[in-house]
């Protein structure tokens, strides 16, 4: 093979990674928007029972709502660091790309921004198994509150 067959081939190479992660964020994000629907549909129904006329029950709704609220918001950090990771692996994409063509030697900066999206994809998922711990450790709590009526 020629130089330029050889340079575009490794190139292709190099760029199949960073097309990889941003298809794992993706499938990640649409998951996690899923579950965070859901957390604000809970929200907005516990709010509208919480309006009724029971004391009792309020105080459980408030209980309800404020764990809710806290998992909305690991969900929506989570969400936000796997976009900012996926525009990280365009970056990277994009700069590979850049460097193929115009042969020029950017090859640090680019593995900084590569190993940037990677850094933003781990808290994400550090933040979602938190989120998901507290989903579990609510549950857990409810089925005892209910084992006690």
């Amino acid at each position: 093979m020629n130089d330029l067959a050889e340079n575009t081939f490794a190139g292709y190479q190099a760029i199949l990674g960073p097309f990889l992660m941003m298809t794992s964020c993706a499938t990640l994000v649409w998951g996690l928007q899923n579950r965070f629907s859901k957390v604000v549909h809970a929200i907005r129904t516990l709010s509208y029972q919480g309006t009724r006329e029971n004391i009792d029950y309020s105080h459980s709704l408030d209980i309800q709502i404020k764990w809710l609220k806290n998992r909305s918001l690991l969900l929506r950090n989570s969400i936000t660091g796997l976009y900012t990771a996926m525009g990280c692996y365009l970056v990277t994409v994009m700069m590979l790309t850049l460097s193929l063509v115009t042969q020029s030697n950017i090859s640090n900066l680019t593995v900084a921004v590569f190993m940037l999206g990677l850094l933003l994809t781990t808290a994400s998922i550090f933040i979602s198994i938190i989120e998901t711990s507290r989903s579990f450790d609510s549950l857990e709590e409810d089925v005892e509150s209910h084992k006690n009526d």
